[in-house]
């Protein structure tokens, strides 16, 4: 995209943002001036991204300045410094109401090349051909996008539009190919507004991949907000330590991404979508749990579902409300192998024989089998399994 597109761009999402603004036409005035001569947009490389600011051909103001001649309400300031990578002075006479919200943070970080991540992602996760659902949650006209793709590049460019023009607070793809018939109902194009018509556990063909995430407990115990660096660093040594479980028990090294709050472990599989192998791989997940879970991290155990999606790596977590201490992330992997191996069902179902099933008529006396009590120490001594901390 050129600096002029890119200027355009940032022109329109800035109209935008201001309440009961009209239609913005090529040439017509933006903030008292026409956009289309008096304004450019430079993008500045710096370290951890790119910084959009906005310069006027008529005078020498800075953005800050620019920002500070919008006369705008504090909500609004907010988002336009935050998308300018400016931090404004809240208590000037430019934050024209009373209302009390907290301090902006520094804009969500930009990602050095999210189509490039975005392409990474599924062709590591996608086999040519294949259809797929792209899914995006909560975009910015509200509701979910969706679309089915057979053509990768399709995908990616789409991907892309749902997280960058879109706005959508989590983008998602299906972790296992779709039935082929799914994608007539939007041939490699999105459809906005979707209230039924996703994919469905019964729409899967095959289940190439179990997927692991790893969670971190939010303070208090508070849902729908983003992660502390603390709470995320958590996740990732979780993740971590099961990954290196699983290759003490043989398996091939997994895919690690960041989800953004927390992380996922990507183990390739290949087994048929059939009642058994949604046993298998629910207690796989439940067994790593019950063996590496701890209180600060956790590991989801409805990830066995067939139709799962997972978050496209190249795509941000807008999940609540970004701030400095709980920032939007970008997904990313972060760990891939050069060459991929299926985790064969036996492997699989070795971890998913580790521990005992509970009965079905149980007493009530916990974790016990065939009248015998089940001791977990003991267990994990006779395993050889390493454990880094222990619960009071």
């Amino acid at each position: 995209m050129s600096a002029e597109d890119i200027g355009q761009t940032a022109m329109r999402e800035l109209h935008d943002l201001i309440p009961g603004a009209g239609p913005l036409a090529k040439g017509s005035e933006l903030f008292g001036w026409p956009c289309s001569i008096h304004y450019n947009c430079a993008v500045n490389a710096i370290t951890d991204g790119l910084k959009i600011s906005l310069c006027c051909d008529h005078g020498a103001d800075d953005g800050r300045e620019f920002v500070k001649r919008l006369n705008l309400p504090r909500d609004i300031l907010r988002k336009v410094c935050a998308l300018l990578g400016l931090s404004p002075d809240l208590n000037s006479g430019q934050a024209n109401t009373d209302e009390s919200t907290p301090a902006a943070a520094a804009a969500p970080p930009k990602a050095s090349d999210p189509r490039a991540e975005i392409e990474r992602c599924s062709n590591l996760l996608c086999q040519p051909g294949e259809v797929y659902e792209l899914r995006a949650l909560e975009t910015r006209h509200g509701g979910v996008v969706s679309g089915y793709y057979n053509d990768l590049n399709k995908l990616a460019q789409d991907a892309l539009r749902c997280t960058t023009e879109l706005k959508a607070h989590g983008t998602y793809l299906t972790i296992n190919p779709c039935q082929p018939e799914l994608l007539n109902r939007a041939v490699n194009r999105l459809r906005e507004y979707v209230k039924k018509d996703t994919t469905a556990d019964t729409n899967i063909l095959r289940r190439r991949w179990i997927p692991l995430d790893f969670d971190p407990v939010r303070a208090g115990g508070v849902s729908g907000i983003p992660s502390t660096e603390e709470e995320h660093a958590l996740a990732f040594a979780k993740a971590r330590e099961v990954r290196d479980f699983l290759i003490t028990q043989g398996f091939p090294a997994p895919i690690m991404m960041d989800s953004g709050n927390g992380a996922y472990l990507l183990v390739l599989i290949d087994l048929p979508n059939d009642k058994e192998s949604t046993e298998l791989v629910k207690t796989f997940i439940e067994n790593l749990a019950q063996l590496l879970g701890d209180e600060q991290v956790s590991i989801d155990l409805t990830m066995h579902n067939a139709a799962r999606i997972i978050r496209l790596a190249g795509t941000m977590n807008r999940k609540g409300d970004h701030t400095k201490d709980r920032p939007w992330r970008w997904a990313r992997i972060i760990e891939a192998p050069t060459k991929l191996e299926i985790y064969p069902r036996e492997a699989v179902e070795r971890i998913a024989q580790l521990l005992p099933k509970p009965e079905t008529n149980r007493s009530k006396t916990n974790n016990r089998t065939n009248g015998t009590p089940f001791n977990l120490d003991s267990f994990i001594q006779q395993h050889g399994i390493a454990v880094k901390r222990t619960k009071s």
